[in-house]
């Protein structure tokens, strides 16, 4: 079952998110855990974005994004998912629409979670709000 918009907008209150789609993949990073979370929350602090993780891609219903202040989401809407097994990490702005696409093959090198909250929040102070968005559809 999957998360309305409504309720997913109001989980986000505003703010720009980075979905992965299986996040066991992004974890520890060589770090012992205990400090890892606390860099990777750090980060998605500082970005002022929030981490998501796809609900159905958890093994053993535990994840880092919760330990880091994330939350785990039902299926998104079908324009977010390439496929079932499809591995992906998205980047969605205020109104979620998707503003970066890393896609990926299990076993490969793949950036840290830190590096992904840091170009989000990159992204979200290019281009900070809503109202970008809402002119550019009336024109």
């Amino acid at each position: 079952m999957g998360m309305s918009t409504a309720s997913l907008r109001r989980l986000l209150n505003g703010s720009w998110a980075v979905l992965f789609s299986h996040p066991d993949d992004f974890a520890c990073y060589g770090f012992e855990f205990d400090r890892w979370v606390e860099e990777v929350r750090e980060a998605f602090s500082a970005a002022s974005v929030r981490p998501l993780a796809l609900q159905s891609a958890i093994r053993g219903g535990y994840s880092w994004i919760s330990d880091v202040g994330g939350a785990l989401v039902g299926r998104p809407a079908a324009w977010l998912l390439g496929g079932a097994s499809s591995r992906f990490v998205v980047m969605l702005d205020d109104l979620f629409w998707p503003r970066r696409t890393f896609r990926y093959e299990p076993g490969g090198q793949l950036p840290s979670p830190i590096e992904f909250a840091a170009a989000a929040g990159a992204l979200r102070r290019i281009n900070p709000g809503p109202n970008v968005h809402s002119s550019a559809c009336r024109a």
